[in-house]
């Protein structure tokens, strides 16, 4: 059995007597020629030595040489090469144009605005089926669906693969009827931690899932966004952090 590196970059099957065979495996050591003999007594060599070794056999030894063998003794067998090399570049061609296309729509956090509401509001602010990924500016699309739409207070879109994922944040109410009206504020982190999740519903996040941060430090900034107007407001979000703590038994 050949080597996996000779099976796949080709190799060929070279006979000899066996009185030649020191001298051959002799002169193949001194020039650095790789080789293997099977269980019939042949030589494997590589396909790349094949030209060297014939110039080093030649009026030397008698031997008789295999076609090419291997997958690329195979490609090299096969008729009509330049349909195969066109059928693979188009066919490559083909996954990434189709790939670099948004084909679905999907819409997470509504209940009062239906899924349908939201795709043609994101039509009209720049995103729809069958755009390409590379035309859509996402923070652009963002800012202009909540400048348009008044009870949505957050939206993000993501992409996996050739869908996009829109995920929301309704605005509620009587959640902020009830609640005491501030001008402008910040959020800061409680405690020293580090942050796994934060979902901004007003202002501009100053951290990442995976930041530390400590305690006093500013984690959503009370600004909106210079393409949503850029004024002071009050912050909004949900954080989760990760703290470490030791308990000592006295």
């Amino acid at each position: 059995m050949a080597r996996i590196d000779f099976l796949i970059l080709g190799y060929r099957k070279l006979k000899i007597s066996p009185e030649d065979l020191t001298a051959v495996t002799s002169l193949f050591l001194r020039y650095g020629i790789p080789s293997q003999i099977d269980s019939s007594g042949n030589i494997i060599v590589r396909e790349r030595d094949y030209d060297k070794i014939r110039g080093l056999l030649q009026g030397r030894i008698e031997y008789t040489i295999s076609k090419p063998l291997g997958l690329f003794g195979r490609w090299l067998g096969l008729e009509n090469k330049a349909v195969y090399i066109f059928s693979i570049i188009a066919s490559a061609i083909i996954v990434v144009l189709l790939s670099s296309i948004i084909w679905d729509v999907r819409v997470e956090g509504n209940s009062e605005i239906t899924d349908s509401e939201i795709v043609c509001m994101l039509s009209e602010c720049g995103l729809s089926i069958g755009d390409f990924w590379s035309s859509v500016n996402r923070s652009k699309v963002e800012s202009a669906l909540l400048k348009s739409q008044d009870n949505l207070s957050w939206v993000s879109i993501n992409r996996r693969g050739v869908v996009a994922y829109i995920k929301v944040i309704e605005k509620n109410e009587e959640k902020e009827g009830n609640q005491a009206k501030l001008e402008y504020s910040n959020i800061v982190a409680s405690r020293d931690c580090i942050i796994e999740e934060i979902t901004v519903s007003k202002g501009i996040a100053l951290v990442k899932p995976g930041d530390v941060v400590k305690k006093g430090d500013i984690i959503i900034l009370g600004s909106l966004p210079d393409e949503a107007g850029g004024r002071f407001c009050a912050a909004e979000g949900e954080v989760c952090g990760r703290i470490k703590e030791e308990v000592k038994l006295v």
